[in-house]
């Protein structure tokens, strides 16, 4: 099973977080797109007495907000901090997308897609949940209590204007608006697979980028896992934020001798499915899949079973949106499978599903983080060589609504303590950070790690787009960035030996049509109409061919 999603991880989180259609009133508080755990509650809540009291130093009218918040906020998601956002931001943004969960906002339902969907789900209640002047407390103690200004980006060395280990060259596009949801490299070495929205399709190029094979698909592709008996692949249904069941997963056939190919639907009426894998998850030996449904309001990660007519049985994992990258650990042959799942909505976090007794699994936290972190991407790997698996992790969602770059964005290494604990061990400054994968580029026997950025600061800092982290040896890392980094919006990456000379390149996809929520110069922008670079190759020109060894990839069981 595959150690981390492959592209929606960004494309899901960003511009499948986008705001959708709602007229709030005033202000309300939030995050990311919330989830109710429960049905509406009828009637105003007042908060229980046992809650603690607000700090001292906090101004006697702002601390029935603070408790408030505490109350509300907490039933869903960790407490997110005042100072996570700059006053304005509270205000417009976050506040105005959780007034409909509470009640106090409107969003017009008829007008949406999936709004009979949400209407059935409860998902926004028909009264509110607490009295005017309460939500007005929560307001005023969020807009009273963070900073003016987005709080300052940490420090970082300066990006180096050139990386020498690659040579960039565009694949081009021949649609104006490249729309690429999907790229990894093919398991037989015949090239690459291409996943397009704009129209949808499944593409094979071979290993100078020339087409194949193009297979129309119903929606975008956005992961792909190869088997004898064909490829199973997850269509998204919508890209951007819907709960219709518009997903699916089906199976690729290729023809041959020239044949069409055939492909034929195992799964359907998923809710923006982004990743499906195959793993054995009951221990009879036969691989099942596991969907993970981000969604958008609703969602939901399962595992499918075979059944005895030929279909699959569902087996809900976690009941909520968000599910973005799964990785199912080493067990021992014929045990029940754990997964290691990345939730980008609401209770935002790493969490652990063990098996228990039946068909049930446990959940652990093992990472929790506010709603407001926008995490985008994990992949599981033994960075420092101990045995035991480490998390990269990068968090840089900046598209539910226009907000200043925020200083929690970034690239985190977490390292693992031997008993499943994980423990900050490295934090990169990125704005916008959506994908980072750890690989050893310059063949030198350590682990160096590649990032992209779908919302960097074009203005002052384009060069963020792409960013080859090389690893100096105690959790040092120089940063270097590419020639071309900003001629195409990168949604998806993936590291592999594309052109076949042993070292190990990287692809990138871009993804043009997603929210404008931070600034973009306008050049840029017309860039990305004429210039077809619907694909990046970053060929890897700086290891001596005695030195390259691509098993050093980090997650070659992927493969």
């Amino acid at each position: 099973m595959r150690r981390c999603c492959q592209i929606i991880a960004s494309i899901t989180a960003p511009l499948l977080l986008a705001a959708g259609a709602l007229a709030a009133t005033s202000a309300s508080p939030g995050g990311s797109t919330l989830w109710i755990a429960k049905p509406p509650i009828a009637g105003p809540l007042s908060p229980p007495p046992e809650l603690p009291p607000a700090p001292p130093d906090t101004p006697e009218a702002l601390r029935l907000g603070y408790r408030l918040a505490h109350y509300y906020c907490l039933a869903c998601h960790l407490f997110p901090e005042p100072l996570l956002l700059d006053r304005d931001t509270w205000r417009d943004g976050a506040l105005r997308k959780m007034a409909p969960l509470l009640g106090v906002g409107r969003v017009n339902l008829d007008r949406r897609p999936d709004g009979e969907i949400l209407k059935s789900a409860g998902i926004f209640p028909d009264a509110p949940l607490l009295p005017e002047s309460e939500w007005r407390a929560i307001c005023d103690y969020y807009e009273s209590s963070a900073p003016a200004a987005a709080l300052p980006p940490p420090s970082r060395e300066p990006i180096a204007p050139t990386s020498r280990l690659f040579q960039p060259r565009v694949i081009p596009c021949p649609n104006p608006h490249p729309g690429v949801t999907l790229v990894r490299m093919d398991s037989a070495g015949r090239g690459l697979w291409v996943g397009t929205a704009q129209p949808p399709s499944l593409d094979l190029l071979d290993r100078r980028g020339r087409v194949l094979h193009r297979e129309p698909m119903e929606s975008p592709p956005t992961s792909i896992e190869s088997r004898p008996e064909g490829h199973y692949v997850t269509l998204v249904g919508d890209v951007f934020p819907s709960d219709a069941r518009h997903g699916r997963v089906v199976l690729v056939r290729e023809g041959v001798s020239g044949r069409a190919w055939h492909v034929r639907p195992l799964l359907e009426g998923l809710q923006r499915p982004v990743e499906a894998s195959l793993v054995d998850m009951d221990g009879d030996g036969h691989e099942d899949l596991v969907v993970a449904s981000f969604g958008n309001y609703l969602g939901r990660l399962s595992w499918y079973g075979r059944s005895a007519g030929g279909g699959y049985v569902e087996h809900i994992l976690l009941s909520r949106p968000g599910a973005l990258c799964v990785f199912a650990p080493p067990v021992r042959r014929g045990a029940r499978q754990s997964l290691l799942v990345l939730m980008a909505q609401a209770r935002e976090g790493v969490y652990r599903l063990d098996p228990t007794g039946g068909e049930d699994f446990e959940e652990t936290p093992l990472l929790q983080f506010p709603p407001v972190y926008g995490c985008t991407h994990a992949e599981w790997i033994d960075f420092n060589g101990d045995g035991a698996l480490d998390l990269l992790l990068t968090n840089g969602d900046n598209g539910e609504y226009a907000s200043p770059f925020k200083n929690y964005h970034g690239i985190r290494l977490y390292l693992n303590d031997g008993r499943g604990g994980l423990s900050l061990a490295w934090f990169y400054p990125l704005n916008g950070a959506f994908k980072a994968v750890a690989a050893d580029f310059d063949g030198d026997g350590d682990l160096d790690i590649a990032a992209i950025s779908f919302f960097p600061d074009f203005g002052r800092s384009p060069e963020e787009a792409f960013l080859y982290l090389e690893n100096l040896g105690g959790m040092k890392f120089k940063a270097s960035t590419i020639p071309l980094g900003t001629q195409g919006r990168w949604l998806t990456m993936e590291a592999g030996d594309l052109d076949g000379d042993g070292d190990l390149d990287i692809i990138l996809g871009s993804f043009t049509q997603g929210p404008a929520s931070v600034p973009i110069p306008q050049a840029i922008r017309e860039g990305w109409l004429t210039n077809e670079a619907g694909l990046l190759f970053l060929e890897n020109v700086g290891v001596e061919r005695g030195q390259r060894n691509p098993v050093q990839r980090g997650d070659k069981e992927r493969r």
